[in-house]
């Protein structure tokens, strides 16, 4: 058996990896956002997608292509034909196929392996989300920029009016605060922690797109709920960098003196009573607005969009 022929779930076991499976997808105990399909797998964290036991331990072993090959042929794995994610028929009766998102225009391309042709698709994944991240933050740009200078027309629908005053997150790493709007009133202003360097916690135009109570801490094996737990009692995930909400999140602490401080992995920190009000506050859809700006947030609603009415805090 050659060592592109391993199933990667196989090696990965044999190599003390652990994972749970999540419907059709295999997720890492550890590194949560480590999801293997098949022979497939992508780290959303990490921005990294591969084909097969040779690249993933050249991606994550650090093995040269040579050290990959002697480790995975000295080790006895199943054959990607006998893995669970695999067809009954032996792959070998059929002539390989090319994904069909790849389209008809390669299926006439020249490659002088298998190997070759997903290495060529792997990078064809990373400029396709590379694209539609330029696109996402693109038309982000370009929907409040409409909203600042054309404006909504009060005399609308009751629609287009809730849509002129929705709820709004903003996050400004500069002063490392979180403000939450409500039908134009700000309600909450909060300390926060974020990345320990500038480039961790992502500047952009975001959304919750789950809410979690007492979420697991996979990575260090930490039940939800447990006061050890570094992501505390509340998880709001949002989808900054592509990803998901399983990567990025405004969520409670287990260390409440490095709030407003610079010391995340890119998550957003707040103190674990205040993420529990805010959490009951918060729709999945509410948009989350990050920067590093020296302006106000009443200034910075001018820069959204966001029709501002006035104050409405409590105990802040």
């Amino acid at each position: 058996m050659k060592a592109r022929d391993v199933d990667l779930l196989s090696y990965l076991e044999a190599k003390g990896e652990t994972f749970v499976k999540e419907g059709k997808y295999y997720r890492h105990t550890e590194h949560d956002s480590l999801l293997i399909k098949g022979n497939m797998y992508a780290w959303n964290s990490r921005n990294e997608t591969g084909y097969g036991a040779i690249s993933f331990a050249q991606m994550y072993y650090g093995m040269s292509f040579p050290q990959a090959v002697l480790d995975i042929n000295k080790g006895d794995y199943k054959e990607l034909s006998q893995s669970h994610e695999q067809p009954s028929v032996s792959p070998s009766k059929e002539p390989f196929r090319y994904p069909k998102e790849i389209g008809d225009c390669y299926e006439k391309a020249s490659f002088q392996s298998e190997g070759a042709f997903f290495v060529f698709y792997k990078n064809i994944k990373k400029r396709r989300f590379f694209m539609k991240n330029i696109f996402m933050k693109s038309m982000a740009v370009f929907t409040l920029l409409m909203f600042a200078l054309c404006g909504v027309n009060q005399g609308k629908t009751e629609a287009a009016s809730k849509q002129a005053n929705q709820d709004l997150i903003i996050i400004n790493k500069y002063y490392n605060k979180l403000a939450y709007f409500h039908n134009g009133y700000i309600e909450i202003v909060d300390p926060v922690a974020t990345g320990k360097t500038w480039d961790k916690t992502p500047v952009g135009f975001f959304k919750v797109v789950n809410k979690i109570k007492n979420r697991p801490y996979y990575t260090g094996h930490i039940p939800g709920g447990d006061p050890h737990n570094p992501l505390g009692k509340r998880w709001l995930g949002i989808n900054a960098n592509g990803t998901y909400g399983d990567t990025y999140g405004i969520h409670g602490n287990n260390n409440e003196s490095n709030i407003g401080k610079y010391v995340s992995q890119g998550c957003v920190r707040m103190h674990n009573a205040d993420i529990e009000k805010l959490y009951d506050k918060i729709q999945v859809g509410t948009p989350v607005a990050i920067t590093y700006s020296y302006k106000s947030f009443v200034d910075l609603t001018k820069v959204y969009g966001y029709t501002f009415k006035g104050y409405k805090l409590k105990n802040n």
